[in-house]
């Protein structure tokens, strides 16, 4: 039985596993494939115009009563993906936390990378420099 402060899948009502990676951490069931996700980190990780729709419709209460949350254990609002998918996730108001069953997160769309300006060659540089004195 796990301890009060065990996250909880809200499908399987199992433990879930902290998942560390490069870009944060999320928790994830074993059995059903789900992940359990902050708001913050999916704005990291994915593009605003992934994320923001289904946190305002969460904020607003517009959607469904859904699972527990797997931290606080409050009901979850369940609101749509975006307005194009038929996907539903459940969102926790209080904890931030955003439940996706198994593969529904690989529908979001990716940040893209910050564009690292590309380094001048050596010449280039020695002339900037001599200019700039």
């Amino acid at each position: 039985m796990p301890d009060d402060t065990s996250l909880l899948c809200p499908r399987c009502q199992v433990p879930l596993k902290e998942v560390r990676t490069s870009g944060g951490i999320f928790y994830g069931c074993d059995l059903c494939g789900g992940r359990a996700v902050t708001i913050e980190l999916l704005r990291k990780r994915f593009t605003p115009e992934s994320i923001n729709p289904l946190w305002l419709h969460a904020m607003r209460g517009e959607g469904r009563v859904s699972v527990p949350c797997p931290s606080c254990r409050q009901p979850m609002i369940g609101v749509a993906l975006s307005a194009r998918a038929e996907i539903n996730v459940d969102v926790c108001q209080h904890c931030h936390f955003i439940w996706f069953d198994a593969h529904e997160v690989d529908t979001l769309v990716p940040r893209q990378p910050e564009p690292v300006a590309p380094e001048l060659p050596q010449k280039a540089r020695e002339m900037l420099a001599i200019a700039e004195v």
